[in-house]
């Protein structure tokens, strides 16, 4: 018996359980009678119930990595979007002292950019790397002059001016999001080659997964700082668009 027609099956016995004699009684009992003789609808209703066929499943995993630069393409687009109205001045401002101000959070995208570049051998880590690393990594953390102090004791970090690092961070989205979108469901199902991230994140899907919900939480951080500055906000790039 197929799925729809437990359904029906199943609604016809409540119906008669409670006693119920109605229309729709009459209407289940000719739909049950013809599952059972074959009729067309029960062979349409059962055409919509076929579960994916393989060949189908198989075009929809390899169309994962198009997917996935279509994310991660709009999502990179939001924080650029976050940051084209700001005056010089207000690069270096935070909400509180302690927290990041927008350039960390731009130079922060940029780090994870360029590593994630590494990790695809698409290019080699930026010349600049260990400072980007020491300025904008995890371990960074900004001083009350909003310049970006290591955790690490090594000093101050890099001083690039806002507009250079959006432009880094413009070209590396767009290098990822091309490199991303050519990657089978194969590409996506190769072992992290971070030991360290493989411990969290087992393969490159889940690494690009994983930057994707990290870029979400740094813009909400760039719309907060917003908000906190009076700025008006960004509409969301994923919202529909009526």
């Amino acid at each position: 018996m197929t799925r729809s027609c437990c359904a029906l099956a199943l609604t016809f016995l409540l119906l008669t359980s409670t006693r119920v004699i109605s229309p729709l009684e009459s209407c289940l009992r000719d739909l049950l009678g013809r599952f059972e003789s074959g009729d067309v609808l029960g062979d349409r209703l059962e055409k919509e119930w076929t579960p994916m066929p393989l060949a189908a499943k198989i075009v929809a995993m390899n169309d994962l990595g198009e997917i996935l630069s279509w994310s991660l393409s709009h999502v990179r687009e939001h924080s650029l979007r976050m940051v084209r109205d700001f005056r010089e001045e207000q690069w270096a401002l935070q909400p509180r002292w302690g927290e990041h101000p927008p350039t960390w959070v731009i130079g922060h995208l940029l780090l994870a950019d360029s590593y994630l570049l590494h990790l695809l051998k698409v290019e080699e880590l930026p010349d600049d790397f260990p400072e980007l690393l020491m300025a904008f990594g995890p371990s960074s953390r900004p001083s009350s002059l909003g310049r970006e102090i290591s955790d690490l004791g090594a000093g101050e970090g890099v001083s690039l001016p806002p507009g250079e690092l959006v432009e880094r961070l413009e070209r590396t989205g767009a290098l990822r999001c091309e490199f991303v979108a050519a990657m089978a469901a194969a590409d996506l199902g190769r072992a992290n080659p971070d030991h360290d991230l493989a411990t969290s994140q087992p393969t490159i899907g889940h690494h690009l997964q994983a930057l994707l919900v990290h870029e979400g939480h740094h813009a909400g951080q760039l719309a907060a700082w917003r908000q906190h500055h009076g700025l008006a906000p960004v509409p969301w790039v994923f919202a529909p668009r009526l």
